[in-house]
């Protein structure tokens, strides 16, 4: 396959385990694409602004906070241990903690398509905003796209890789394809 440039945002490889926010920086590697194909498919060909936040609904959900996907291993960002995450189509995850339980995982957002800036005035506390774009962009699915995610790799080595395969920004008719990964 073509090389392809990657979003590679693989912090647990990259960079301590106990790294502060300031401490993430962007970066961008050209590589070979790695696509994954197993794991667990969500949504469908016509995913349009879902949230992923409960693995009762693989279809996506509008509601916003919910009990979220399991991260199989301690993942630390800003100081912060979480293991749920939750999926937006919009190209952005969001971390959580099972010990919120039904709550775990918030994607509240001034608009799916702009996390990064949006504080929860309900939950202000920055394990409740923890969030990681690959693309936040309002996109949507079309034929032959795909959202999945898997875990690679064995332990201590383990990665979550969440994957956008031929997505579209929303509005445009065709020749619009955007696959990417947030690791």
């Amino acid at each position: 396959m073509r090389n392809a440039i990657l979003v590679l945002l693989s912090l647990l490889y990259l960079l301590p385990l106990a790294a502060a926010l300031q401490d993430y920086e962007f970066s961008y590697t050209e590589v070979s694409w790695q696509e994954i194909t197993g794991g667990v498919v969500l949504g469908t060909e016509s995913s349009d602004d879902q949230n992923f936040i409960d693995p009762a609904h693989p279809g996506g959900i509008s509601a916003v906070i919910a009990c979220g996907l399991t991260i199989p291993f301690d993942f630390v960002f800003d100081y912060q241990v979480y293991d749920r995450f939750g999926v937006n189509a919009n190209g952005w995850i969001g971390l959580g903690k099972s010990s919120y339980l039904d709550e775990a995982v918030d994607l509240n957002s001034s608009t799916d398509h702009n996390p990064l800036s949006y504080t929860n005035a309900a939950h202000p506390h920055e394990d409740r905003i923890a969030r990681i774009a690959g693309f936040a962009r309002n996109l949507a699915a079309q034929s032959g796209a795909s959202l999945r995610y898997e875990v690679i790799g064995s332990e201590p080595q383990r990665i979550l890789v969440v994957q956008w395969k031929n997505y579209r920004r929303l509005g445009v008719a065709s020749g619009d394809s955007f696959t990417f990964q947030i690791r």
